[in-house]
């Protein structure tokens, strides 16, 4: 099923990536996730998946204009005692890999960060090391991506479809 925010409307044909964009964040706006309190069940899919998929990092959170904001997250304190990324809970979007997520849509794997040839997600790459990822999108009842669900590992690492 096309979420209907995909759909044509009749009239003025496709809505552009920046009408859809601006519906995503007012989606998540409305949601009220962007509150600071923490969700319980949040926390408890952070766990379950860093556990069941033996993942050292799990974070859950969504994907702001400018900012990707940690709701949930499990194993940061393993890229430095006290560092920044676990101190904020938050990175800037073009340095997020859930951005990639949240904009197609899409699960996106990363066996070897390696491998990128941009230089794109510097931080998380150079400054923690983080060397593969597992990301899932978080829809709305309303068909928008808000978020992820996503796992970082610090050695490279090939994911199956059954993860």
């Amino acid at each position: 099923m096309i979420p209907e925010n995909n759909l044509s409307d009749g009239h003025n044909g496709w809505a552009t990536n920046a009408n859809r964009e601006q519906e995503r964040l007012q989606a998540l706006s409305d949601s009220g996730l962007r509150q600071s309190e923490t969700i319980p069940v949040f926390e408890e899919a952070t766990q379950t998946a860093a556990h069941f998929l033996e993942a050292p990092i799990c974070i859950l959170g969504f994907v702001e204009q400018d900012r990707h904001c940690f709701k949930s997250a499990v194993g940061l304190s393993r890229l430095g005692l006290m560092n920044q990324l676990a101190q904020t809970r938050q990175l800037p979007r073009t340095e997020s890999f859930c951005t990639q997520v949240v904009e197609s849509g899409q699960i996106v794997s990363i066996d070897d960060t390696q491998t990128l040839s941009d230089d794109a997600h510097r931080i998380l790459i150079q400054d923690y090391g983080i060397r593969a990822y597992l990301g899932v999108p978080l829809f709305d009842g309303g068909g928008f991506c808000l978020g992820t669900l996503a796992v970082m590992d610090l050695i490279p690492r090939h994911f199956t479809s059954r993860d």
